[in-house]
């Protein structure tokens, strides 16, 4: 995990609002948390296997071991912009089958789910009907990378805090 502190451009507000909306962490946070770590590993190994068909990554490259956009990128040699530019061409909008991420990229659907589908807390998700939102899980973070990073247009002069608001 990183941070960046940004400028904000004249205008624009960042709110940050507690919607009420109560939920047992309890029952739904293993399920849920780990969903979206499972669809962002399932996203890394679908964008990097469909950057090996087109040459961007070498043929050599172990799919297996892609866990992580970073790794993705460092794979790729791409940039951020580069690689959300690989997403809207590669990935779908609609949610992923567990079947059709194996098909996609050449494995079994039980290799799958041995190698990309479990969580580091042991959590499993090898039901057939569950999908998964590959596209959303990488184009949001791609999206505030490279629309708040320091080195975007939006953002060059130096950092300055905002009224109210605290550094970390």
């Amino acid at each position: 995990l990183t941070a960046t502190e940004v400028v904000l451009p004249e205008g624009i507000t960042f709110v940050i609002a507690n919607s009420l909306v109560e939920s047992n962490k309890a029952v739904t946070g293993p399920a849920n948390y780990n969903r979206r770590v499972v669809e962002c590993r399932l996203a890394a190994v679908l964008l990097a296997h469909h950057l090996r068909k087109e040459g961007t990554i070498t043929q050599d490259c172990e799919i297996s071991k892609v866990r992580i956009l970073r790794d993705v990128k460092k794979l790729s040699g791409l940039s951020y912009r580069q690689l959300a530019a690989k997403v809207q061409e590669h990935l779908h909008t609609d949610p992923y089958s567990t079947e059709e991420v194996a098909r996609d990229v050449g494995v079994e659907w039980s290799s799958l789910i041995d190698t990309v589908m479990v969580t580091k807390a042991g959590y499993r998700f090898d039901n057939r009907n569950d999908t998964f939102s590959c596209y959303q899980r990488y184009m949001s973070p791609l999206c505030v990378k490279f629309s708040l990073h320091p080195n975007s247009c939006c953002c060059q002069s130096p950092p300055r805090l905002l009224r109210g608001t605290k550094s970390f």
